[in-house]
């Protein structure tokens, strides 16, 4: 049957209404079907697509973060990365763990931003043995380094030990030590006066303490290679210097003599710097008792 013109038009409309009401419908359908299917689903997806935050990892911070939300709302605080740094296995059962978390705090013209490493003396453990804010001492803008699956440390700053307990206490205390800073330098400074002047100017910038003559006396005159040793946080805690400050501690050297038939000779330099001090000049340096070669802590660098 021929229909005519307005006949077509109407039946276009309506059966273009049905079309798009089966659609809506399926629409409504899928949508209701989501909400009551998918919502868990789609939350964890969503944190596991998170640049840099670990689903499982923030699963494991956020109880020690109450006040910290997990995405931007408003202006309150939220995660922007938490990521497992190293991992370490100390034996069958135990394993170190280091874990990077960093905060947004959403500010109207620039977004502030902290961070803190945690170090848990087991992974499964819910509560670090200690933590490092990067925000200041030894965490500022320096990522850790992992020695051996041995020793961590921030920069140039003192290794930590992970196999020793005691070490895992100091871990948080890593940062603003004399080991990193105006004491180095002025071990530095002074044994490049050996390298170079000799043993006289040497002991102008680090004299022999009183009662250690018969040990470190027989040094050489001339010197053709002196490196230090990586300090460890074991260096604060077993300085002899007795100076009661919170700047001391001891750095291991080595010096090599110029007459090849000589043997190298380690010495510990005690460092004590004054707390209103800024310069290498303001940190007092003596020699302590010879040592045997260690071998607790990696090689020694050269000083140039």
């Amino acid at each position: 049957m021929r229909l005519s013109g307005k006949s077509r038009i109407i039946g276009i409309i309506l059966g273009g209404a049905t079309v798009g009401v089966v659609l809506l419908s399926l629409g409504l359908g899928c949508a209701e079907r989501s909400r009551q299917v998918f919502p868990e689903e789609k939350a964890g997806a969503r944190e596991a697509n998170r640049e840099g935050v670990d689903p499982l990892l923030l699963k494991k911070v956020r109880p020690l973060y109450p006040e910290i939300q997990l995405e931007r709302a408003g202006t309150g605080a939220f995660f922007s990365v938490v990521r497992e740094v190293f991992r370490v296995r100390v034996d069958d059962a135990t394993e170190r763990l280091l874990v990077e978390v960093q905060v947004i705090v959403p500010c109207a013209y620039t977004d502030h931003r902290w961070a803190e490493f945690l170090l848990f003396k087991d992974a499964e453990d819910s509560v670090p043995v200690s933590k490092v804010s990067s925000a200041s001492g030894a965490g500022f803008g320096r990522r850790p380094q992992l020695v051996e699956n041995r020793w961590v440390r921030f920069g140039d700053g003192p290794f930590v030990s992970l196999l020793e307990e005691e070490s895992l206490q100091d871990f948080s205390g890593t940062g603003g030590c004399i080991m990193d800073g105006l004491a180095r330098g002025a071990a530095r400074a002074a044994l490049r006066a050996y390298l170079n002047e000799g043993l006289e100017a040497f002991l102008k910038l680090a004299p022999i303490r009183a009662g250690q003559g018969r040990a470190v006396g027989s040094l050489p005159a001339r010197v053709r290679r002196v490196e230090m040793y990586p300090s460890l946080v074991e260096d604060f805690r077993r300085s002899g210097l007795r100076y009661w400050s919170p700047w001391e501690g001891t750095i291991l050297v080595r010096v090599t003599p110029a007459d090849p038939t000589q043997d190298a000779v380690i010495l510990d330099m005690g460092a004590k710097g004054w707390a209103e001090g800024i310069t290498i000049a303001d940190v007092e340096l003596v020699l302590e008792d010879r040592c045997e070669e260690p071998t607790d802590r990696p090689g020694p660098e050269e000083v140039r």
